[in-house]
């Protein structure tokens, strides 16, 4: 009996990168500042990850 490997892929924009993996997603922000977004630093990127799981 084979094992079949979940399905991989991956998304980026310019904001950040996704990884699709089996039936999870993992997703992570680039460090950019936009003008309309700050990412710049470590703290921004969790306030905004934290705020995208309430």
């Amino acid at each position: 009996m084979t094992q079949q490997s979940p399905f991989v892929a991956v998304r980026e924009t310019h904001i950040g990168v996704v990884f699709l993996v089996g039936d999870r997603v993992y997703k992570l922000k680039k460090s950019v500042s936009l003008g309309f977004l700050d990412f710049g630093t470590r703290a921004r990127r969790h306030a905004a990850c934290l705020r995208e799981v309430e």
